[in-house]
């Protein structure tokens, strides 16, 4: 004898009449909560594992690489109170490249500042541009030393004047006490 679809309804109707009120009540929440976790395990288990992009950054440069991501339409998820973003793993190394390849990773820019020459540029502005690059090229150097997670360099470069004496470090080679 084999058992049909309309077989199996009427002996579960049958069922069902015999069960109390309370059973059917229990019964049901039961069903439900199963139909549930199956829905949020099945979601889980579909969603791909995430793997950091970047992390330790500050709040401004997030807001940035958020921005670009979005562009770039990568799903990502925020750790570590802002400071990590994460992307789906098997897409993290592509979006490295994608990010710094936009520009958008590098930072500041060091001596990339003289790949943009501005004609009628003052000497003082000059100085300012180098003195940036500068900056910027140490600051690269430093971040690259194990152990360095983030630096951040200002030069104090002194200005040559004609009222310092060559040999003694003083105004008008003066020698103090």
């Amino acid at each position: 004898m084999e058992l049909t679809p309309a077989m199996l309804l009427a002996r579960f109707k049958e069922r069902w009449q015999v069960l109390s009120q309370t059973q059917k009540i229990i019964a049901s929440l039961v069903t439900a909560g199963i139909v549930v976790s199956i829905f949020f395990i099945g979601n889980l288990l579909a969603q791909p594992p995430y793997a950091p992009l970047l992390t330790g950054l500050e709040p401004k440069d997030a807001g940035i690489i958020i921005e670009e991501l979005k562009t770039l339409n990568v799903p990502y998820q925020l750790a570590d109170q802002g400071k990590t973003i994460m992307v789906p793993e098997a897409h993290v190394y592509e979006t490295r490249i994608k990010l710094a390849s936009s520009g958008t990773l590098g930072g500041g820019m060091g001596f990339e500042l003289f790949d943009q020459s501005k004609f009628g540029q003052t000497d003082f502005e000059q100085q300012v541009v180098y003195q940036r690059a500068l900056q910027e090229e140490l600051r690269r150097t430093l971040v690259q030393i194990e152990g360095v997670e983030q630096a951040r360099v200002h030069l104090v470069i002194p200005q040559k004047s004609v009222f310092v004496g060559a040999d003694s470090g003083y105004p008008f080679g003066f020698r103090g006490p």
